[in-house]
């Protein structure tokens, strides 16, 4: 699974699943900076998901859309340096 989208500055940004279990997941950012931008305030993401191959152990990359938009507001979040 991947959350593509792009945040409030229009910077494309894109987060992989990089661990899950039946109840949790964790989701990493993937851009060349590694970090959002600082000044961003919301993210809008997508869900898109890819079928398990059932042979090879080799995923394609078919994603489908398999949600709709959502929106997350950093505007809260205190950024500690």
């Amino acid at each position: 699974m991947v959350l593509r989208g792009h945040d409030d500055l229009e910077n494309k940004i894109e987060f992989y699943s990089s661990r899950e279990t039946a109840n949790t997941g964790l989701f990493q950012l993937t851009n060349i900076d590694g970090n959002l931008n600082e000044n961003a305030k919301t993210l809008f993401l997508t869900p898109y998901a890819v079928k398990f191959p059932e042979k090879s152990g080799r995923l394609s990359n078919d994603f489908k859309k398999v949600g709709e938009e959502f929106t997350i507001d950093l505007s809260h979040i205190l950024v500690e340096n």
